[in-house]
């Protein structure tokens, strides 16, 4: 759900306040799984490249994330 129509939701209804629940739910749960591929991307320097060797790239990403699972 979008910020806008978040903010449109009226609390007191126990309808939009279970929207609110699971919005704030599924944000969790995406920032949990979004921040090991941050904080790989800041390593490799992907943050605005464009695309190099592809096996190079995938070289490199790969062995990266098996660093990371250490």
């Amino acid at each position: 759900m979008r910020r806008g129509k978040q903010r449109q939701l009226n609390l007191k209804n126990r309808v939009d306040a279970i929207y609110v629940k699971i919005e704030r739910l599924q944000a969790g749960i995406r920032a949990k799984a979004e921040y090991p591929f941050r904080i790989f991307t800041r390593q490799v320097g992907y943050m605005k490249t464009r695309y190099r060797a592809l096996a190079k790239s995938t070289a490199q990403i790969t062995t990266l994330l098996a660093l990371g699972n250490l």
